[in-house]
């Protein structure tokens, strides 16, 4: 029977089961798992941006130099670079119930080292403890994934992965304005980060409560004949492709696929270090306090969520995934110009704006980039394509902190000591709107700009040489 690439598109989470079997997974006990993974997830996207809610108190606390302090987010990433090349094949060793505690306690520990390090002042504990918080928190991304295939029919899995973004962005709109907040009440570093310890706790009990439903519905899969949970715990990451990468078949990577790299490491590479050095940017620049600061941030990323939840329909409908790239690199430049240009105030709402852009840079940007790549991937390359521009993006995140903290001046210096990291995220971003150009001349199958690209792919047959022509009705 022939395969539609819709199917790879559309339901990349499809797991082969007997769809009229009433199982706990066709029960109402599936919404508690949607739940349950909402808070599993939550605490990784919080405590990635811890630091940034208590940068100014921390670099004086520990007489840090910004080169030090961006080196919090260089460590977070460098595991992460090499981790696709065996992600999937790792969690499908050991299990995803097995994986869900191991990399829970990860992120616990992690950030519990980091929260100790505040306290007493250890500089390198805290660098310890974003390297363990790094390998946890991007295995809880790759995880997420198959626990919504186990859980969900493929024609709820786009309610239930939409539902799970919003609670990673709720992880970081609440860090944004709580992390500030705690430090003020508290006059402590060392309370601020263990809030995100404490969530941590949280998240892994919310985690060990899936594993025991998880092994009931295991059980009772079994009694009714349908696959056990090592049969099927992995089969839709490796078809969707999220995050395992084959060594072998990166000879395959084709050049458009490196020009949306390069785009996705640039953008993810100024616009995430920018905002790990937000919260004191804006105090130092805008004149705001550390919790209006953060609540600057939490705009930013309410802005984004829900920009990302209404593009991600629009594209489909008018197509244009390499116009919005681009526009959205084009923003990021934008945005990083007005800063530039903008002159110190002492708490004017005028930095609001570019940071309102930002959120929509990340909205739309995510919604058109990450689809992309799977349409101009062969079926069975999705998960090397996938893989490939994670780690281009790790890349790039590890060296745009140590690049942004190299250049960074004294506070007495031109726009308190910030012209220099700005002027370097507006030359990536500059990167990013040449990239996204690019994408478009090297479009050569014209996939990425085609409206209603859902309605017409069911048409295309999977082939190693497919043809596909926007304005032929039929392939």
């Amino acid at each position: 029977m022939e395969t539609s690439y819709n199917d790879s598109v559309n339901e990349p989470l499809a797991v082969n089961t007997k769809p009229r079997m009433k199982t706990m997974r066709d029960r109402p006990v599936r919404w508690l798992i949607l739940i349950l993974t909402c808070f599993f997830v939550i605490s990784r996207y919080y405590n990635f941006d811890v630091p940034q809610g208590i940068q100014k108190a921390l670099q004086e606390d520990l007489n840090l130099s910004s080169l030090q302090y961006n080196l919090l987010y260089t460590v977070y990433s460098v595991p992460n670079i090499v981790w696709p090349l065996f992600a999937g094949a790792a969690i499908d060793k050991i299990g995803c119930r097995l994986s869900v505690l191991i990399f829970g306690s990860f992120v616990l520990l992690g950030q519990s080292l980091f929260a100790i390090g505040c306290f007493i002042g250890n500089f390198p504990l805290l660098l310890a403890g974003r390297v363990v918080l790094g390998i946890g928190g991007e295995a809880i991304v790759t995880i997420k994934i198959p626990i919504i295939a186990r859980w969900f029919r493929p024609h709820q899995q786009g309610l239930a992965t939409g539902t799970v973004f919003a609670a990673c962005r709720l992880g970081s709109i609440i860090q944004g304005s709580l992390t500030p907040l705690l430090l003020e009440k508290s006059g402590s570093i060392g309370w601020a980060g263990a809030a995100g310890a404490i969530l941590s706790a949280i998240s892994l009990t919310s985690g060990l409560i899936w594993i025991v439903i998880d092994k009931r519905a295991e059980q009772e899969d079994i009694r009714n004949g349908l696959p056990r949970e090592s049969e099927i715990n992995l089969a839709s990451l490796r078809d969707s492709g999220a995050a395992n990468i084959e060594p072998s078949k990166l000879k395959s990577i084709s050049l458009l696929l490196v020009v949306m790299a390069l785009n996705a490491g640039l953008i993810c590479g100024t616009v995430y270090t920018f905002l790990g050095n937000g919260n004191k940017y804006l105090q130092e620049r805008a004149g705001l306090s550390p919790e209006s600061a953060g609540q600057y941030i939490s705009i930013l990323y309410i802005v984004s969520m829900f920009f990302s939840l209404g593009i991600g329909k629009l594209v489909d409908i008018v197509g244009m995934r390499a116009h919005g790239v681009t526009l959205a690199s084009l923003i990021t430049l934008l945005s990083f110009i007005t800063f530039l240009v903008l002159p110190d105030c002492d708490g004017c709402w005028s930095y609001l704006y570019p940071m309102i852009a930002l959120g929509v840079v990340i909205g739309m940007w995510s919604s058109c980039l990450f689809p992309a790549v799977a349409l101009v991937s062969k079926p069975q390359l999705i998960g090397t394509s996938m893989g490939f521009v994670n780690i281009v993006i790790n890349i790039f995140q590890a060296g745009y902190p140590l690049i942004s903290g190299s250049v960074q001046s004294s506070e007495q210096d031109r726009e308190k000591g910030y012209y220099w990291p700005v002027i370097v995220y507006a030359v990536g971003a500059l990167g990013a709107v040449i990239a996204g150009l690019l994408m478009t001349i090297f479009d050569k199958k014209k996939l990425l700009n085609t409206k209603k690209i859902a309605k017409k792919l069911p048409r295309i047959k999977i082939t190693s040489d497919y043809k596909f022509d926007p304005n032929s009705p039929s392939q």
